[in-house]
């Protein structure tokens, strides 16, 4: 008999704003939301946008903006649920 380990996978909702590198006084943020594994990478994040949205991942930076002041930048390696803690 064979037995095979349960993975214990936790899916969350990933939520951002997409935001232009210009914000002007025609600017209107698009707010994204999707179903991803807790222990992916914001890499796989990316790409998924990149999927499901058709924006090129060479476009995208993950950061958090405060007050129209970039407070901090998240790396790629860092997995969702790090970025949401």
């Amino acid at each position: 008999m064979v037995t095979v380990p349960v993975v214990n996978v936790n899916y969350v909702d990933v939520e951002g704003y997409f935001m232009t590198y210009t914000i002007d006084d025609e600017y209107q943020n698009f707010k994204w939301k999707l179903k991803m594994k807790d222990n992916q990478k914001i890499y796989d994040l990316r790409k998924k946008l990149q999927d499901v949205y058709g924006w090129p991942m060479s476009n995208m930076i993950f950061c958090h903006v405060h007050d129209k002041q970039v407070i901090r930048i998240i790396d790629c390696s860092m997995t969702i649920k790090e970025f949401q803690g």
